[in-house]
């Protein structure tokens, strides 16, 4: 796993969430209030954050796959593909 990597996608759903309900609460509300900006950035930056976590979650150390050896197959990392009138496509 790429901490650096993982902790920018962290910090850009942060302030992603933060910015978009600063946004909506101006433009709703038409002037700018300190507090109500305040709490509407808190709660936009932990729910962006809180979905990032679902999104990316952390890999505990034994979830990471052991380096493959010369000879050895790599498990299929595809999900079967599903056909029929019940089947969802995304």
């Amino acid at each position: 796993m790429n901490w650096k990597i993982w902790l920018q996608g962290l910090g850009a759903a942060a302030l992603g969430g933060a910015a978009t309900a600063t946004t909506q609460v101006i433009t709703t509300t038409g002037h700018v209030q300190g507090t109500a900006i305040g709490i509407s950035a808190g709660v936009g930056a932990l729910l962006a954050t809180l979905t990032y976590f679902m999104r990316s979650p952390l890999q505990p150390a034994a979830a990471v796959p052991p380096p493959q050896t010369a000879g050895s197959v790599a498990p299929s990392t595809t999900s079967p593909q599903v056909s029929g009138p019940g089947a969802l496509s995304f």
